[in-house]
């Protein structure tokens, strides 16, 4: 895929529907990479509140939801979000393809399986799921979006040789690497240096109650 679409001068001068043909190949592209299956993109007018950018939805057909505002702005910065949000939500796509490995997805070949911890966390917080308009830093290190956002970044960063003379670029990682830090100085004030682990434990908590509910439930239907 030619990246140059995205640079700012190129990403400004596009029709809505070229920028949804690129943020669509994006998406393409990633599953390639990841050994995952794609998702399709859906521009969604009313679902998404102005505050949220994406949202991945794993019902089947599973999408991946983009706010046109990233279509419709003229502000700057929005090209690499658009394309920071294709990433970040099409990294929940991975994490469900590889939670389901060995149930429907058998044939899928993942390239990176994750440690068996990490699995386990991914499992848990699918069941107990924490939305930002709760506690945003809650839903910000829950173990699936704290790597979603981690994933986004990292590769966001890697794109330096494609745009890194696009002085947007720059300030636009400029700008995320120090909401990132502003992220985590808030998580530590709210949950200690151990703020990860402090968060990992209360779903572990909701977890084993929703498990309770499951086999109390089980038990009435069996009788």
């Amino acid at each position: 895929m030619d990246l140059s679409i995205f640079k700012t001068d190129s990403w400004d001068g596009l029709k809505r529907d070229e920028k949804i043909a690129a943020l669509r190949e994006l998406e393409h592209k990633t599953p390639e990479e990841q050994g995952r299956e794609k998702v399709r993109i859906v521009v969604e007018d009313k679902l998404l509140s102005a505050g949220t950018f994406g949202h991945y939805c794993d019902k089947r057909p599973c999408k991946l939801y983009i706010n046109s505002c990233y279509l419709d702005s003229k502000e700057p910065l929005t090209n690499y979000a658009a394309m920071a949000t294709v990433i970040h939500e099409g990294r929940h796509a991975y994490q469900d393809d590889v939670i389901n490995l060995d149930n429907e997805r058998k044939l899928i070949k993942i390239y990176e399986i994750p440690s068996k911890a990490t699995l386990h966390w991914w499992i848990i917080n699918s069941k107990i799921y924490n939305d930002e308009q709760d506690n945003f830093i809650f839903y910000r290190f829950q173990p699936r979006e704290f790597d979603a956002f981690n994933y986004a970044h990292y590769k966001m960063k890697a794109f330096k040789a494609q745009f890194g003379n696009d002085v947007y670029y720059n300030h636009y990682i400029e700008q995320r690497t120090l909401e990132i830090e502003s992220e985590i100085n808030e998580a530590i004030r709210a949950y200690t240096k151990k703020y990860r682990q402090v968060i990992a434990d209360d779903l572990f908590d909701s977890y084993k109650v929703y498990v309770r509910k499951k086999q109390k439930t089980l038990r009435f239907l069996l009788t």
